[in-house]
C-alpha cells in the first residue's frame, strides 16, 4: 500500500485485496485484509472480516473481536449489538452476551430491558473496578488533582453551612432504612468506605461532591429512598469526591477553574504564570508553599509540557463520575437518561424505540463513552459475572427498577 495514501485510499485498497483474496480462497489473507480495513474505521469490512472467519475452524474469538470492534466504532448500532451478542453467544461468553443484551433492548419497548444482577451480591474488587472508571479519563490532570488535595486539602476545605447540610444530616452505612443499606455496599464495592454522605433537606433529587473536612458527597432529598435513579447519582457522587476528581467536580465552576489556573501557574510551564488574577496567583502561591518539594517534582512533571485545558481536565473528571454512575445502577438506560437531562438533551429519549441510543450516542459524546463501557468485556466482568451461588441469594429490588 501506498504510504502516502489517504486513509479512504487505503481502505478501498484493503478491501479490494480482501475480496480479491477471498475469490482465490486465500480465506486467512482475505480476513486480515478485510480486518485491516476496519481497523482504519470501516464498520462495513468487519462483517466482511466475520463473514470469512465464521467459515474457517475455531474462530469464534476472532470473530467476537471483529465484532466488538464494530460495535465500538457504531456506538448504540442495534444491528451491531445484535451481531456482537450473536458472536458473545457463539464464543460462550454468556456473562459479556447479558451484558450486551441488556444494552442493546435497552429502549426497546417491544421485547423489554434486561435486568442487572444484583449490586448486593457483586464480588469486592474495588481495585479492579475504580481503574476501569478512570481509564484513559485525564490521567495527567487526575494526577495532579490528587496531589494537589492530599497536600494541600486544608486550602479548599469548607464548613457545612456551605453546602446547607447539617452534621446530622450524615447519613450512616448500614442505617436501618434504604439509603444507609445502599450506601454501604456502594463503599464497600468502590473501596471509598471513609467518604461521608449527607442527604441535604430540599425538594428535588440531584448530587453534589463538597470539600468539607472530609471530601463528601451531598444527596438531594428526595434520595432518600433505594432506586436505580438514586444508585445512579450516589455512584457520580463518590466518584466526583475521589481525590482525583474532587478539585474539579466538588467546586463551583468558577472555584473550579481558578484552582486548575492555580496548578497551572505555580507547576505548569512559565507562560501559565503571566498575567493571572489576582486571586489565582494568591492560590498558586498557597499551592506551592503547602506541597512538598518531591510532589512539587511530580507536579512540575506532569504539568510542565503541554498540559490539559480546564475544560479536558473538567470533562474528563465528568467522564469518570458517569461511569460509576452507570456501574452502580447497572442499567445503562437509566444512565443515558440522566446523562442526556445533565447536558440539556433529554428530548431525545422521548417515544424510545430502536434509533433512541444510536441517536443519543450522535448527540452527546458523553453518552458514547457510556455506551463503549457498558459494552466492553471489563465492565461486564466487573458488573454482570457473579460469583457462584450468588444467584440463588434472595436480594431486594430496588424501587422504580421495573418503571422505564
Amino acid at each position: 500500500l501506498d504510504p502516502t495514501a489517504t486513509t479512504e485510499e487505503r481502505v478501498r485498497a484493503l478491501v479490494a485485496l480482501g475480496e480479491a483474496a477471498r475469490v482465490a480462497g486465500r480465506d486467512e489473507a482475505a480476513a486480515r485484509h478485510f480486518i485491516a480495513a476496519l481497523d482504519l474505521g470501516d464498520v462495513a469490512a468487519g462483517d466482511a472480516a466475520a463473514g470469512v472467519l465464521s467459515m474457517l475452524p475455531d474462530r469464534t474469538t476472532d470473530v467476537l473481536l471483529v465484532r466488538r470492534r464494530q460495535a465500538f466504532l457504531a456506538p448504540g448500532d442495534r444491528v451491531r449489538l445484535d451481531h456482537l451478542h450473536a458472536a458473545a453467544m457463539q464464543a460462550k461468553e454468556h456473562v459479556f452476551a447479558r451484558a450486551i443484551d441488556h444494552v442493546r433492548r435497552a429502549f426497546d419497548p417491544v421485547a423489554g430491558p434486561v435486568p442487572p444482577p444484583p449490586l448486593e451480591a457483586q464480588i469486592d474488587q474495588p481495585d479492579l473496578v475504580v481503574p476501569l472508571l478512570q481509564r484513559r479519563a485525564n490521567p495527567v490532570a487526575a494526577e495532579a488533582v490528587m496531589l494537589a488535595i492530599d497536600h494541600a486539602a486544608s486550602i479548599f476545605r469548607h464548613d457545612h453551612a456551605a453546602f446547607a447540610v447539617q452534621a446530622q444530616d450524615r447519613v450512616p452505612p448500614l442505617a436501618t432504612h434504604p439509603i444507609g443499606r445502599l450506601i454501604a455496599v456502594a463503599e464497600r464495592l468502590l473501596g471509598l468506605a471513609r467518604t461521608p454522605v449527607y442527604v441535604r433537606q430540599r425538594r428535588g433529587r440531584d448530587v453534589e461532591a463538597a470539600l468539607l473536612q472530609q471530601a463528601s458527597v451531598v444527596l438531594g432529598g428526595d434520595c432518600r429512598e433505594d432506586s436505580v435513579e438514586v444508585r445512579y447519582l450516589l455512584g457520580v457522587g463518590l466518584l466526583a469526591a475521589h481525590p482525583a476528581q474532587s478539585l474539579l467536580l466538588a467546586q463551583a465552576e468558577p472555584q473550579a477553574r481558578a484552582t486548575w489556573q492555580a496548578l497551572l501557574s505555580a507547576f505548569g510551564p512559565p507562560e501559565f504564570g503571566r498575567g493571572v488574577a489576582p486571586e489565582v496567583g494568591r492560590l498558586a502561591a498557597l499551592l506551592w508553599q503547602s506541597i512538598p518539594r518531591a510532589p512539587q517534582r511530580r507536579l512540575g512533571e506532569l504539568l510542565g509540557t503541554n498540559p490539559p485545558s480546564f475544560e479536558a481536565a473538567v470533562e474528563g473528571a465528568r467522564q469518570v463520575a458517569r461511569r460509576a454512575g452507570l456501574y452502580l445502577a447497572g442499567d445503562i438506560s437509566v444512565a443515558v437518561r440522566l446523562t442526556l437531562e445533565e447536558t440539556g438533551r433529554a428530548g431525545l429519549l422521548a417515544e424510545p424505540n430502536a434509533d433512541t441510543l444510536p441517536r443519543a450516542c450522535a448527540a452527546s459524546s458523553a453518552v458514547v463513552d457510556l455506551v463503549r463501557l457498558a459494552t466492553s468485556p471489563e465492565f461486564a466482568e466487573a458488573r454482570w459475572r457473579l460469583p457462584a451461588g450468588a444467584g440463588r441469594r434472595k436480594t431486594p429490588t430496588p424501587a422504580g427498577t421495573a418503571a422505564r
